[in-house]
């Protein structure tokens, strides 16, 4: 009788240790898909924008994806040659930059850098140069 017990109990734990392990599993495949959701942003983007002649660009507008880190942040730099525009993007807010005199040129560099004393990455979607609030070029990192 007391092996019959044995084997009833030694099965017992064999089934119990099979629904653990099952749902030890199931636990770390919820914490997979949960890491997998976060967005990946561009670190940095630089790119040469060329126009059919020389524009007075007078603003700069940034859309950021609703998926930025909160605690993110990026520069976006324009320059001309001569002079450089800079927008600071903190967490999910686009920004725009208006200024005058506007910078004339038919070349221009844009790029995204990240800040590094933050602890993220914002993801810039779109630079676009404006003209009286028309785009004019646009670059997307």
């Amino acid at each position: 009788m007391s092996q019959r017990r044995l084997q009833i109990t030694s099965i017992a734990l064999s089934c119990g240790l099979l629904v653990f392990v099952a749902l030890a599993s199931a636990k770390t495949d919820n914490r997979v898909s949960r890491v997998t959701k976060v967005k990946q942003c561009s670190p940095g983007h630089v790119e040469e924008v060329k126009l059919p002649g020389p524009v007075p660009i007078d603003e700069i507008r940034v859309d950021v994806s609703r998926l930025s880190p909160r605690n993110g942040a990026s520069n976006v730099y324009v320059w001309d040659g001569r002079f450089t525009r800079v927008v600071r993007i903190r967490g999910q807010l686009s920004q725009r930059l208006a200024f005058s005199p506007p910078i004339m040129s038919d070349r221009l560099h844009v790029s995204v850098e990240p800040v590094f004393s933050a602890k993220r990455t914002a993801c810039v979607d779109r630079v676009e140069l404006r003209v009286a609030g028309a785009a004019v070029a646009h670059v997307t990192p």
